[in-house]
């Protein structure tokens, strides 16, 4: 194989010899029979040393192989770049496509195709692309891939006599390539523990939500301070203009602290007029409002006084 990639430039070599043969032994040389003779093995050698520099200064093209990036899964196609490159002003190849592998863990499939210069050099570029069908540790298998200089095509693009059969062209093999093949992760193993703090920030911005303006903890509050911090939120409201949760407030203060009878007027009062206010959509007047918080506040201030005595 490496004859007959190299059998395009012995031409120079040959030419070079023949130039050093007739430097060192000319036609009008008096000399011996001998002498002549060594002078003509010498030059012979020295030819040949010079097209050995020929062979060496014309150079082949070379073959990189450029495997998948990150990891590789089951079911999801991956790409192994081959790329050719040889410099310009060398001889143009034909580049033949190989012989697609046809490993037991998976499928294989060509990619693009490309021909290409860059800078000084000619680039042709052969993507495979495999997709894996089990998990486990595989190997990319080596390929060949034959290539001749294109001057050694005829005119009409027929090769020629010595070059009719592709298995007779010069030939690179790339590079093997290990991997690892591995299963996805499944969907739901993901999504479990997301939609798990998902639904837990949900509950939390509920559950402060539903405990906004409402005391920390009832159990540990006396029933006056209760009974203050529901006022707060009393006053607030009637600031706001939400009469109807402001009403709902103050009946809910003096159902629990007040006096069952001694405030039954004044609870008959404040239902009725949540009711209006709420179901008849009935404003009360300014006069109304400061009456009902005040009759509420006072009854907060017999808890005081209760306390004292």
């Amino acid at each position: 194989m490496a004859a007959q990639a190299g059998k395009c430039l012995w031409g120079k070599a040959l030419s070079r010899i023949a130039i050093t043969w007739r430097i060192y032994c000319p036609e009008d040389l008096q000399m011996t029979k001998l002498c002549c003779i060594k002078i003509r093995v010498l030059s012979l050698l020295f030819g040949l040393l010079l097209g050995a520099t020929a062979l060496g200064e014309a150079a082949l093209p070379t073959l990189h192989t450029h495997g998948p990036e990150g990891k590789v899964y089951v079911g999801m196609p991956f790409t192994v770049t081959y790329v050719m490159t040889w410099e310009e002003e060398e001889d143009f190849y034909l580049v033949r496509p190989p012989e697609l592998p046809t490993p037991d863990w998976g499928v294989a499939a060509s990619g693009a195709l490309e021909m290409m210069l860059e800078d000084t050099q000619h680039v042709w570029r052969f993507d495979l692309e495999i997709t894996p069908e089990v998990e486990g540790e595989f190997t990319v298998p080596a390929l060949d891939f034959f290539y001749f200089p294109a001057a050694d095509v005829s005119e009409v693009g027929v090769l020629s006599e010595d070059t009719d059969s592709p298995e007779l062209w010069p030939s690179l093999s790339s590079d093997p390539i290990p991997l690892s093949v591995y299963r996805p992760v499944s969907a739901w193993i993901i999504g479990l523990p997301v939609l798990g703090v998902l639904v837990l920030a949900l509950a939390s911005l509920w559950f402060f939500w539903w405990r906004r303006g409402e005391p920390v903890s009832e159990e540990v509050l006396t029933p006056r301070q209760w009974a203050r911090q529901e006022f707060h939120q009393v006053q607030r409201l009637k600031l706001d203009g939400e009469l109807y949760p402001m009403y709902q407030r103050l009946l809910r203060i003096v159902e629990r602290v007040g006096d069952a009878e001694a405030d039954k007027t004044l609870i008959a009062r404040l239902r009725d007029t949540e009711s209006a206010v709420g179901y008849q959509g009935k404003r009360p007047s300014e006069d109304e409002l400061n009456g009902d918080t005040r009759d509420v506040e006072r009854v907060i201030a017999r808890l005081k006084e209760e306390s004292r005595e």
